[in-house]
């Protein structure tokens, strides 16, 4: 096993995007992607193809940005996504739970074995939704979840959604121990290869 998990998310969410990661792969740059199983544009065949040549795989929960596969519902990022949370707590776990079994659903159809698990926006370390996801990790102790925690203060976003993920990411390691520290969150989505190189030193 690599000593560094280099993980692609998003993958199936746009048909660009795909083409992206796959150079990636080709390279030798990537060797785990995260699926977004209630995009319009995921191509199954490709994601069994990629598990077949050792890229792990995982499910990207969409919650936010895309249309859910159990439900018509769109909500379009982590804030309001919270306040939901919040304020209509019992009314929303039956939702989140009804549509996180549909999106698991979709990778057992498909023959794909689950080696992690995360999420779009990482809003997996929420309250409320993180016990879902640890509920789903002790029953399954070799799905990996997610914890995304920087061990140096210049490795995170200084933004008001990056101190609150942070905070959030330091609680949820004190439960599930065995989290892999990150990096890559500081400039998500923007990322030069002189920046990668850096956080790595």
């Amino acid at each position: 096993m690599s000593p560094i998990i280099v993980n692609a998310d998003d993958f199936g969410l746009h048909q660009d995007i795909d083409k992206g990661i796959l150079q990636c792969i080709e390279h030798g740059a990537v060797n785990s992607v995260s699926v977004v199983p209630n995009s319009v544009a995921v191509d199954w065949g490709l994601v069994k193809d990629l598990q077949a040549k050792g890229i792990k795989i995982g499910l990207h929960l969409t919650l936010v940005g895309e249309e859910w596969g159990s439900n018509p519902v769109i909500v379009d990022s982590w804030l309001p996504f919270a306040l939901k949370i919040f304020f209509i707590r019992k009314k929303w776990h039956a939702r989140i739970r009804k549509e996180l079994k549909w999106q698991l659903a979709q990778f057992k159809q498909h023959g794909i074995e689950l080696d992690h698990i995360d999420s779009h926006q990482h809003i997996h370390v929420l309250p409320g939704l993180w016990s879902l996801i640890y509920e789903l990790q002790i029953q399954f102790p070799n799905i990996r979840i997610r914890v995304p925690y920087v061990t140096k203060f210049r490795l995170m976003k200084t933004n008001f959604s990056g101190l609150v993920l942070q905070f959030l990411s330091l609680m949820r390691k004190r439960e599930y121990r065995s989290a892999l520290p990150c990096i890559g969150l500081k400039h998500s989505g923007n990322y030069t290869a002189k920046q990668f190189k850096d956080e790595l030193k």
